[in-house]
């Protein structure tokens, strides 16, 4: 390319730092390896033949491409790229991420986000494996101890409060204060016995002494 832009061999070495007759033999080199010749003398200058100017777009584009190279290795000044493995629980992937989901997708367009949608115990599982890299998982306030695998860091990011919630016709609704011991007695439709928030309701009703009446698991 430095040959066809400057219509030399000598002002092709000189632009590219090296000697004349490097020029002359990588050219040659080049035309035995492709079975065609790539430039016609014309008196003291050197012109593209038909061969050479079939080649020399697709040539540019090689160059400009091996340029390029450097900057898809990713740089710490320079745009984050790659895939991003992201695990997290149902209620926090329709409640909470939706707009941070938005949000980085906009600030780092040259990410892939995968997002795993599971409970908490698989995820920390597959965090342990190294299968996603970022897990954001509930974890049980009021004394149950946080089930982050050794090794790795924790952020708070939101806390929910749970309620317990009947229909507006049910006995209970017009209640001013309800016991647990009335709540134990009640048909409740909770989560699996794996989940936190499972464990969590379970630990307060034990806290009295009491066992509640699980209609339906989720």
């Amino acid at each position: 390319m430095a040959v066809a832009d400057t219509g030399s061999f000598r002002a092709a070495a000189a632009r590219e730092g090296v000697s004349q007759p490097a020029i002359s033999q990588s050219m040659a080199g080049l035309e035995r390896e492709l079975g065609s010749r790539l430039f016609d003398r014309v008196g003291r200058e050197v012109a593209l033949s038909p061969a050479g100017r079939a080649l020399a777009d697709p040539a540019r584009r090689v160059v400009a491409d091996f340029d390029a190279l450097p900057a898809i290795l990713e740089s710490d000044d320079g745009p984050i790229r790659g895939r991003l493995e992201l695990g997290t629980t149902d209620v926090a992937s329709i409640y909470v991420l939706p707009r941070v989901y938005r949000t980085f997708r906009r600030r780092h367009p040259q990410v892939e986000l995968s997002v795993r949608v599971e409970g908490t115990e698989s995820l920390l599982a597959q965090l342990r494996a190294g299968e996603i890299e970022v897990a954001i998982v509930n974890v049980a306030a009021g004394g149950l101890p946080a089930p982050i695998p050794p090794g790795f860091t924790s952020e708070p990011l939101y806390r929910e409060n749970l309620e317990f919630v009947v229909s507006r016709k049910h006995p209970l609704a017009g209640r001013r204060r309800v016991t647990l011991a009335e709540l134990a007695e009640t048909p409740l439709i909770t989560f699996k016995e794996a989940s936190i928030t499972r464990q969590a309701v379970d630990a307060l009703f034990r806290a009295e002494g009491l066992v509640p009446r699980v209609a339906m698991e989720m």
